[in-house]
């Protein structure tokens, strides 16, 4: 594996960055324009080997107020290897330059191992709710004291 670089990326990656979604697998896919919303409104983090897209971290502001994470995926060959934990960092710098002090994310219930690692990694639990795909649990993370 090559060196990682972790890139804000617009629409040109629409085509690679929804190869990476389909190469990841998922129970409920999103649909290719949710992607170039994303891409063109520059919320989009993209860890590259080389120039191949491996992982992506996805978010909005809720609000106006609230970041919030909606999607961290990496490739099944790239997994456990602290890309995710990269993305995350990477964002989270962004978030504190930008003037956010917290930010909120999500997981299915049925997803062990990250309903464990969140609150292992500073998140507080919110709230959990009953969607169409099953159990969703919600997660704070402050950014700075306050």
């Amino acid at each position: 594996m090559n060196s990682i670089n972790f890139v804000w990326t617009s629409s040109e990656m629409l085509d690679s960055i929804w190869q990476l979604e389909t190469n990841c697998g998922t129970n409920w896919p999103h649909p290719k324009t949710y992607f170039a919303e994303r891409l063109n409104s520059q919320r989009v983090l993209v860890a590259l080997d080389g120039e191949q897209p491996i992982a992506y971290l996805v978010y909005v502001i809720l609000w106006g107020n609230t970041p919030f994470i909606e999607l961290c995926k990496v490739s099944p060959n790239s997994r456990r290897k602290g890309i995710a934990k990269n993305l995350v960092k990477t964002f989270e710098e962004r978030m504190i330059k930008d003037g956010f002090r917290s930010y909120v994310t999500s997981t299915e219930t049925k997803n062990a191992l990250t309903t464990e690692a969140l609150p292992a990694h500073g998140y507080t639990f919110i709230n959990e709710l009953n969607m169409a795909h099953g159990g969703e649990m919600f997660y704070l993370k402050k950014l700075l004291s306050q």
